[in-house]
């Protein structure tokens, strides 16, 4: 805990508001994936709180698995014990822009493209995804080309811009 209150004080926070969570990771011994699990007790102080580690990893595994899957014959073993920090921070504010409209500006278009799609063929409308404003609309066929990404509208879909600059694609 101290190791993570002592990251939390180089970002300003008192260890006084952080919320400490004691997780483990724990397996069947034998078996070679292990799960993690939040722990139900605060701190490991006594043999008294094995069983509730035990309830919570058997009603863990019990869930990823199956109850039939479930090996108590063989033993537990705790692979590893992790403890998060969590303080409340500022929500960020997303900037916001207004619409220009469903029409994108006629220097974002970029021309025609063949473009193997499918198994065929298709001619695709090419768009500058920075060129774009809030409000536009792009029907398919269409890619939107980025310099770190690319965004295929496919037939039967179109995409808009919203005044967070989130693009949403729709099936028409």
């Amino acid at each position: 805990m101290e190791k993570v209150a002592g990251e939390f004080e180089k970002n300003q926070f008192n260890k006084e508001d952080v919320d400490f969570r004691l997780y483990f990771r724990m397996q069947y011994q034998g078996q070679l994936n292990d799960l993690e699990i939040e722990a139900p007790i605060q701190a490991f102080r006594h043999v008294d709180d094995w069983d509730p580690l035990v309830e919570a990893f058997e009603a863990t595994y019990t869930r990823v698995y199956a109850k039939a899957a479930t090996s108590p014959e063989l033993g537990y073993s705790i692979t590893g014990a992790i403890i998060r920090g969590v303080v409340e921070v500022a929500k960020p504010r997303i900037s916001e822009e207004s619409s220009e409209g469903e029409v994108p500006p006629a220097d974002a278009f970029l021309g025609k493209r063949d473009v193997y799609w499918k198994g065929k063929w298709l001619k695709a409308d090419i768009w500058e995804m920075e060129k774009l404003k809030p409000g536009n609309r792009i029907q398919s066929f269409a890619i939107l080309e980025s310099p770190a990404t690319t965004f295929v509208i496919p037939d039967g879909f179109e995409t808009y811009l919203d005044s967070h600059r989130i693009f949403h694609l729709k099936e028409l």
